[in-house]
C-alpha cells in the first residue's frame, strides 16, 4: 500500500483547496445570515454548511483514497479553511458585502412596482373606507334630521290646535 509522492501531494493540495472551499462557503453563508433577517435562517444555514463539509470531506476521502477515512485529511481541509481565513476571507467578505447590496439594490428595483400597486390599493381601500364612513354618516344625520322635522311637525299641529305653552302667553311660573 504504498503511494506515490505526487499522489501524496495532490491530496495535500486538493485538502487544503477543499478546506479554503469550505472557509468560503462560510463566508457566503455569513454574508446571508447578516443581510437576510429570517428567526430560522442561522440554525438553518448551520445545518447545510454542516452536512456540506461532512459530504465534501466524506466524498473527498473516497475518491482520493479509494474508501479509506483518513483523519490527516481533516486535517488538511482544516489548514486549507485556516488559510483561507487568514488571506483571503476579507477581501471576499467586503465581494459579499458588495454583491449583496447590489443584489439588494436590484431587488429593490425589481420589486418597485409591486410595492407602488400595493400602496395604489391600500390608498384605494382608505379612500372607499372614508367614503363608506361619510355615506353612513351622512345616512345617520339625514335620518335625525328628518325625525327631528317630524318631531317639530308633530308639536307645531298639537300648538296650533291646543293651549299654548306658558312661556308664549308670558306668565312665569316657579
Amino acid at each position: 500500500m504504498s503511494q506515490d509522492i505526487a499522489a501524496q501531494l495532490t491530496a495535500l493540495w486538493q485538502g487544503v483547496l477543499l478546506g479554503a472551499a469550505m472557509g468560503l462557503l462560510y463566508d457566503f453563508f455569513r454574508v446571508l445570515r447578516a443581510r437576510i433577517k429570517l428567526p430560522f435562517l442561522g440554525p438553518a444555514l448551520d445545518i447545510l454548511f454542516w452536512c456540506a463539509v461532512t459530504a465534501a470531506l466524506f466524498v473527498w476521502s473516497q475518491w482520493i483514497w479509494g474508501g479509506v477515512v483518513r483523519l490527516y485529511g481533516a486535517v488538511l481541509c482544516f489548514g486549507g479553511g485556516a488559510v483561507y481565513f487568514w488571506l483571503f476571507s476579507p477581501w471576499f467578505l467586503r465581494l459579499g458585502w458588495l454583491c449583496a447590496d447590489l443584489a439588494a439594490i436590484f431587488w429593490r428595483i425589481l420589486t418597485m412596482p409591486w410595492k407602488a400597486g400595493v400602496l395604489l390599493l391600500q390608498k384605494c381601500k382608505e379612500f372607499l373606507i372614508s367614503l363608506f364612513l361619510f355615506r353612513r354618516k351622512w345616512y345617520k344625520i339625514k335620518r335625525i334630521t328628518q325625525e327631528m322635522e317630524q318631531v317639530d311637525r308633530r308639536r307645531k299641529q298639537r300648538e296650533g290646535r291646543g293651549r299654548k305653552h306658558e312661556a308664549e302667553t308670558g306668565q312665569f311660573f316657579n
